[in-house]
């Protein structure tokens, strides 16, 4: 009888963790459509709404989406850059769900991409209740403090805090964000529960899931690798000294090949710690920094580079995790108890380790990913997850311990309220940093669309488009192969890339000739494109309108 006792109370409470998961799974649901919901609304209207609601990259992850989903329906995979360029296997993960909805389905590959980036958020929601668990003997606390981390607002979304220090902001422009993230957060979890364990399996489990994420956001990979990697040497009880030492050793010298390896490629970013990049940081956030702020970044940069370092440091804590501090030491505060909260020591060392590798990786002066401070920048939402994640755990241990669970419920409700009065619903979240972006006034409109796409003969057409495509907004559009895209937030194109647009810059003889002969089916030129008039095909387009002109050229053979 005891023994059916236990296994009911164990059934019981199984059943208590499986409801918190399910309630924070709906609450990040809930979230992730609010957030996402004037760019869907966006993605619905056209490219007429996209300059007020969506992110300029949205026609980016747009092109992958539809590129995977023509590939799955059993046609070549054609790189976003260029048919017939080598293909890059980075973004295949990042977009496959996508792509599979895409290929059972007629959805346009624009608003699929912003849904698919809102549906993300109920794996984070689920990572983080995971991640939570660890710490915490009550579902309640954790589904609570999952529901905090993501309904709190962030600094940046604030008037005292830096737009481009936004978590809510991050997630939404990068679309594979969340999904990167939660796989850290999957990623700890396993690692700090095999360590209590002591299992040598679970610990291997753990690693192979951060490697996982590298298939989603490799910058994230890079902050989360030499911590997660060194954690078990750490962690795990009842280990000498000289074996723990032994241990930090080994792992620091793998996680130091790997990355002496890596450095190899000139085609991957530069992973070096040199604390050397501390002045270009400065200098890089210091435009869109409130006025006394700017002030002190740039005045900084100018001097010493340990000092630059010691700002750039005291500057990230401040844009990231000053608010959930102020939370977490008022709480201290304000409600003692005599139990010592057992997740500080964890969580707050993968914050730390966070902070080290913000201010210690050097620039990518590779210029391999989007800029020189690419993986510092898409990197943060880590350090602020777990960061967040340790305030709401101990903040709302302790509204238990004097209020029990209803106050938990308050606290969320009270934190939503906050976040929609902060970012209220007509605020598109992916245009709240003021970063200046390129128009999209000039993409085609409805029925631009579709006249082209109806022109589409088979599979093997392939779009041109005189100004390269910058933003890939024609591509996008189209959901066609393009010969080759001029994307502008490439810092540095590929050498096969650079070759094309060379050619095209110096192309010769008959254009019409010159663009079948390359397989070029169809040809855009865009109002604003350097191309003189007796440069075209000489004969009356398939669509004139104020913003461009586009020709249909015939095939040279018929598609196999």
């Amino acid at each position: 009888m005891k023994m059916s006792g236990n296994r009911s109370a164990a059934h019981v409470e199984s059943g208590k963790w499986a409801i918190g998961a399910a309630l924070a799974a709906a609450f990040g649901a809930l979230i992730a459509l609010y957030c996402a919901y004037p760019a869907l609304t966006a993605a619905g209207i056209g490219y007429s709404a996209y300059d007020q609601a969506v992110w300029i990259d949205a026609p980016f992850h747009a092109s992958y989406v539809s590129a995977l989903s023509h590939a799955l329906l059993g046609h070549e995979y054609v790189d976003i850059h260029g048919r017939g360029l080598p293909s890059q296997p980075y973004h295949f993960a990042g977009y496959a769900i996508a792509a599979l909805v895409k290929s059972l389905g007629a959805v346009d590959a624009l608003p699929l991409t912003q849904i698919f980036t809102a549906w993300s958020g109920i794996w984070l929601s689920i990572a983080l209740y995971a991640l939570a668990a660890c710490f915490t003997a009550r579902p309640s606390v954790a589904a609570g403090s999952a529901a905090l981390v993501l309904a709190f607002p962030d600094l940046g979304l604030t008037s005292v805090g830096h737009p481009a220090f936004g978590f809510h902001w991050l997630l939404q422009v990068a679309s594979a964000s969340s999904a990167g993230l939660s796989c850290a957060l999957v990623s700890c979890a396993l690692m700090i529960h095999a360590c209590r364990q002591r299992s040598a399996l679970l610990i291997i489990l753990a690693w192979l899931v951060a490697l996982a994420v590298v298939a989603f956001k490799a910058q994230l990979f890079v902050i989360i690798a030499i911590p997660l990697f060194v954690y078990p040497a750490f962690a795990v009880a009842g280990l000498r000294r000289v074996v723990r030492g032994l241990l930090v050793a080994a792992a620091l010298l793998l996680v130091a090949i790997v990355t002496r390896l890596a450095s190899e490629s000139a085609a991957l970013p530069l992973i070096r710690l040199d604390f050397s990049s501390s002045v270009d940081w400065l200098r890089a956030v210091a435009p869109m920094a409130l006025p006394w702020q700017r002030e002190v970044l740039l005045a900084t940069s100018n001097m010493s580079p340990v000092l630059a370092t010691f700002v750039a440091l005291v500057a990230n804590f401040y844009f990231s995790y000053a608010l959930w501090a102020a939370i977490a030491l008022a709480a201290y505060v304000l409600f003692p108890t005599q139990r010592t909260p057992k997740f500080s020591a964890p969580l707050l060392l993968l914050v730390c380790a966070h902070l080290l590798m913000m201010i210690g990786l050097a620039a990518d002066n590779r210029n391999a990913t989007g800029g020189p401070l690419e993986i510092q920048l898409q990197g943060q939402v880590w350090g602020y997850a777990c960061f967040a994640l340790a305030a709401a755990l101990l903040t709302l241990e302790r509204f238990y311990a004097y209020w029990r669970g209803w106050a938990i419920a308050a606290a969320v409700a009270l934190t939503l309220v906050a976040f929609v009065w902060v970012l209220p619903l007509n605020r598109a979240l992916q245009r709240v940093a003021p970063i200046p972006i390129a128009s999209f006034n000039s993409a085609p409109n409805a029925n631009d669309i579709a006249t082209l796409r109806e022109s589409m003969l088979s599979s093997c057409d392939t779009l041109f488009v005189a100004d390269g495509d910058r933003y890939m907004i024609w591509q996008a559009a189209l959901e066609l192969p393009i010969w080759v895209s001029d994307y502008a937030l490439n810092p540095k194109h590929r050498p096969e890339v650079a070759t094309r647009l060379v050619e095209w810059q110096h192309r010769g003889g008959d254009i019409e000739d010159w663009l079948r002969s390359r397989g070029i089916t169809l040809y855009v030129l865009p109002a604003s494109a350097s191309v003189q008039g007796q440069e075209v095909p000489q004969r009356v387009p398939l669509i004139v309108n104020s913003t461009f002109r586009a020709w249909r050229i015939r095939p040279s053979h018929p598609c196999v």
